[in-house]
């Protein structure tokens, strides 16, 4: 056995070696060995035959192998829970009910004597809450402070060696002027005209009885006086006068009053003067 398979060698390395050998020669012919069917050999002919190529033999190196580990996942922790406080809502403070004071006043206690004739029992009485009553005192308002006024009337000489004589009674004529500083006192001046005579009151002080509407006053006044019979001649006298006023609120009043005039330095006309007048004012301010 082994004898056929080194015959079937060498059969096969002669085949595989006969086409190289023909490739360098020319001609035709054939040179082979036959085995059986098959035939072993070559045919020469006129064209040259290529050569086998033989590959060169190729050297894969196999990378080494690299162990890579996969990925390990990477734990991320989320984010902390944020709280959010709910919305308060204050409720409305409750109502509040208060109850009005009851004042409740116990009737009088009478406690009966007591059984003993020799101990009295006190008696307790209770006593009515006092009451105290304000009562507030009205001023009356303060009246207008300038005063205009006109009085009218009559005007006569007065004789006293004989009792009283009035002589050379007229008409009189009277316009006035008032400073009212409160309800009771104030200024006034004045300026008369009778039928003999003309005086002129430069200054005088006027006191009221202080009620609301019907004021009686006094007066007394410094004065000159001209008579008719003596013009330019001035005389200083005094006038006293005495009256009444009837105010009408702030602004309007009645008067009415008498005056008494004395000139002491007329030679002529020693005689005084009495006057009775009434008019009507007006006030300002």
């Amino acid at each position: 056995m082994a004898r056929i398979l080194q015959a079937v060698t060498v059969a096969a390395v002669v085949g595989l070696s006969a086409p190289s050998l023909a490739c360098s020669r020319h001609g035709h012919g054939s040179i082979g060995v036959t085995l059986g069917n098959l035939f072993f050999g070559f045919s020469a002919s006129s064209a040259q035959c290529s050569l086998p190529v033989v590959a060169a033999p190729q050297v894969v190196v196999a990378p080494p192998s690299v162990y890579v580990a996969p990925p390990q996942p990477v734990y991320v922790a989320p984010p902390p829970p944020v709280y959010v406080a709910p919305p308060v809502v204050m409720a409305p403070p409750p109502v509040a009910y208060a109850a009005p004071p009851v004042a409740y006043s116990p009737p009088p206690v009478v406690v009966a004597p007591s059984a003993s004739p020799m101990v009295a029992a006190p008696v307790v009485v209770a006593a009515a809450p006092a009451v105290a009553v304000t009562v507030e005192k009205k001023e009356d308002p303060k009246p207008a402070f300038l005063g205009l006024k006109y009085l009218g009337g009559s005007a006569a000489l007065v004789d006293w060696s004989s009792g009283m004589d009035l002589t050379g009674l007229g008409y009189a004529h009277s316009l006035g002027l008032e400073m009212r500083f409160t309800n009771w006192i104030g200024l006034r001046s004045d300026f008369e005209l009778r039928p003999d005579s003309r005086s002129w009151d430069l200054v005088g002080l006027k006191l009221w009885v202080p009620t609301k509407t019907f004021k009686p006053y006094a007066s007394v006044s410094l004065a000159m006086s001209e008579a008719y019979a003596m013009p330019g001649k001035m005389h200083w006298g005094v006038v006293g006068a005495a009256g009444m006023d009837i105010w009408l609120g702030k602004h309007f009043f009645i008067e009415a009053e008498a005056r008494y005039r004395v000139s002491p330095g007329d030679c002529c006309r020693a005689e005084p003067h009495l006057s009775g007048l009434i008019g009507v004012g007006v006030a300002f301010f």
